[in-house]
């Protein structure tokens, strides 16, 4: 066939194919059609198809995207022949991506999702900053200050800039509407996590804090109240006895507690469970001086060099009533340390804080500051904290709000936050005569003065106590409300320690006293007349500290009042009566002097007294009753009791009922007391052992 063909002359080919070619378009075209997919050269071809919906087509090489419209697109695009895929709804061709728009679309994304990230990135740097100083913190400004943007200050230098004041690195900080009040905003830090840690040692000594106080003043239960000895012997001298007592473990520790007997009255502070009374007075040689700058020196120098007591100064300028009472024990002190570590001996640990706040001139517990100003090298405490000795120190000129504690030696130690520090003075208390004046400082919060004095007065649980009261300066003369209150704070001490608080022969306290020292005339007069301490007994004009005249005189009625003070009774007299006073609560005991009775066995048909208290056998008792044995040796078995006590109702030998031979002899004890006893023996001699029954 095909070698016909190629025999042909090119007019009968060319004959041939125009016969042929529209058979075969025709055929091409069916086919086509039958599958719905069509292949052409242009956009002008894709014109010419009559298609069914669903039909693609791929038109190979572009020329106009529409004919006549001069917008070519791209070559080798399918389409597929949409119903309503035109302009106004029209039926059309409408045209898939190649793969190089699909990339250029999928590469379009990526661009967006990375420039969102970035926007992200730099909006979360925006939100959340570090700067290294809070001055650079303070420069953040426009766009970059709103509410709610946080900034790190890693490296931290003042807390405001040209505050002066220096806060902690590490911190994160949030810029809050209205953070120091209405109409200033401002930065506010977040707590570090160990000031979190202070915040909690805080929380719990405050906890701690309030639990004692309620524990403090609600009644409780005393659950016993003995002494040892338990009785004293008629005729003998008790000069010490021991009384102890306990109260329901629930109830706490209680505020105050009083012990009183045949007129002595001891104050006690709330944890006191035993006291050995009476106290000695005599026996104390030590003396610690409690007070502010008025007893630093001075009068207590001069009292101590005509008492010869050695003296211990407690004392520290500018402080308050309360600060005295925490310097000595009579209150506790909760102590933080910075990381709640002791470091080893010869480095220092901060305070954080001291009652749960930090250790300023506006803490109240702050017991070695004294005053805004200061510029004294240094003050320091010793005492315990957590079993450790240790000593605290403030240094006012160099670091006005710092307080640093240091161990005498060892390793590191964990100190919990608000561990209890015990000053060394508070054993003192016990143990030495005290001398006090405080309230000065403090003249306007009397009863805070009252709470103090009474817990300092309890710590000495019954030694020696001079109580000096309060003198007025000179800018509180008569009519000033301070004078008054003074005058009030003076009158309760009188009222509620007359054993302890200091006047004249004349009943004059110590302010009296001054107030009617100095000349008669002039300035003294004005003065007197003010009520105001003579100003020849005071350093200045304005000053109320006293001279050497003036501390002269303090320490004259001070030595005066000491010589005539009552000191308690040097021994227990029999039947005497012991109340405890526990938070309104009472229980008594009495105490009991009781005869001795004696038993034993002789050769001798009678006894005389020496040979009574000479027997072998003898005991405290209240009553006649007794049941005992004796091993005799050819010998009578006798038993002596106090005449008073009656004769016997019965008396048996071994379990069997015996008569005996009663006598009366006067007897002298070996403790002193004389009175008659009846003197019971055996009618026949016995030996062996001989279990005896007297009833």
């Amino acid at each position: 066939m095909s070698k016909a063909i190629e025999s042909l002359s090119p007019a009968d080919k060319a004959a041939l194919k125009a016969v042929l070619d529209p058979m075969f378009e025709a055929t091409l075209d069916a086919q086509i059609a039958a599958i719905g997919y069509w292949r052409v050269d242009s956009y002008a071809e894709r014109g010419e198809i009559a298609p069914a919906y669903g039909d693609r087509c791929r038109v190979v090489n572009a020329t106009e995207t529409a004919p006549g419209s001069g917008v070519f697109g791209p070559p080798s695009r399918d389409f597929v022949y949409t119903q309503g895929g035109g302009t106004g709804g029209a039926d059309a061709w409408v045209g898939e991506r190649t793969d190089a728009e699909l990339n250029a679309v999928l590469n379009a994304a990526f661009a967006d999702i990375d420039t969102n990230l970035n926007d992200i990135k730099d909006e979360q740097l925006r939100r959340v900053a570090v700067v290294t100083s809070f001055s650079a913190m303070g420069a953040i400004s426009g766009d970059g200050l709103y509410y709610g943007r946080h900034v790190f200050v890693a490296n931290a230098t003042e807390t405001a800039p040209g505050s002066g004041i220096y806060g902690p690195p590490g911190r994160m900080h949030v810029w809050v509407q209205n953070g120091n009040g209405p109409g200033a905003d401002a930065w506010l830090g977040y707590m570090t996590r160990e000031e979190l840690g202070n915040e909690l040692g805080s929380a719990k000594a405050r906890d701690t804090d309030l639990g004692a106080r309620i524990d403090a003043i609600r009644p409780v239960d005393i659950t016993s109240f003995w002494s040892n000895p338990a009785y004293g012997e008629l005729g003998g001298t008790t000069s010490a006895l021991a009384l102890a007592w306990t109260i329901l473990a629930e109830d706490g520790t209680p505020l105050t507690q009083e012990l009183s007997w045949g007129g002595n009255v001891v104050h006690l502070d709330g944890s006191a469970r035993s006291i050995n009374v009476p106290a000695n007075w005599a026996a104390q040689t030590n003396v610690l001086v409690i007070g502010d700058s008025l007893s630093s020196l001075g009068y207590s120098d001069v009292m101590a060099g005509a008492t010869g007591l050695a003296v211990t100064r407690a004392a520290l300028g500018a402080q308050t009533s309360y600060k005295q009472a925490l310097r000595v024990g009579a209150h506790p002190l909760y102590v933080t340390l910075a990381g709640n570590t002791l470091p080893a001996s010869g480095s220092e640990a901060t305070v954080t804080l001291l009652n749960g706040a930090a250790p300023d001139l506006a803490n109240p517990a702050s017991l070695l500051t004294t005053a805004a100003g200061d510029t004294g090298p240094g003050h320091h405490i010793s005492g315990t904290i957590a079993g450790v000795a240790v000593t605290m120190s403030h240094y006012p000129a160099t670091a006005p709000n710092v307080y640093k504690m240091t161990q005498a030696g060892g390793a590191p130690v964990t100190v919990p936050a608000g561990s209890l520090f015990i000053p060394n003075w508070a054993a003192m208390m016990r143990t030495h005569e005290l001398w006090i004046c405080v309230g000065r400082n403090n003249v306007t919060d009397p009863e805070r003065i009252k709470a103090d004095i009474a817990a300092m007065i309890g710590m000495g649980r019954g030694n020696r106590i001079l109580l000096f009261g309060i003198i007025n300066a000179p800018n509180e003369p008569a009519g000033s409300a301070n004078l008054a209150t003074v005058k009030a704070l003076n009158d309760w001490m009188r009222g509620n320690y007359p054993k302890h608080y200091v006047v004249d022969g004349a009943g004059r306290d110590l302010r009296q006293v001054l107030l009617a020292g100095g000349g008669l005339a002039g300035n003294d007069a004005v003065d007197r007349a003010n009520e105001v301490i003579p100003r020849s007994l005071r350093v200045a004009a304005d000053d109320l500290h006293l001279n050497e005249t003036g501390y002269g005189i303090w320490a004259d009625v001070g030595v005066a009042f000491r010589a005539v003070q009552a000191a308690p009774a040097t021994s227990i007299a029999d039947a005497t009566v012991f109340t405890l006073n526990v938070n309104g609560r009472l229980r008594q005991l009495t105490f009991t002097k009781l005869p001795r009775r004696f038993w034993g066995a002789s050769s001798n048909a009678a006894l005389t007294g020496a040979q009574v208290i000479a027997l072998a056998g003898s005991e405290l008792s209240a009553g006649r009753a007794k049941a005992f044995t004796v091993t005799a040796a050819d010998q009578y078995v006798y038993f002596a009791y106090l005449a008073s006590q009656g004769d016997p109702a019965g008396y048996a030998i071994n379990g069997f009922s015996e008569t005996f031979e009663k006598s009366v002899v006067n007897v002298t004890t070996a403790a002193g007391h004389t009175a008659n006893y009846i003197v019971i023996r055996s009618s026949l001699k016995l030996t062996g052992a001989a279990a005896v029954e007297v009833i």
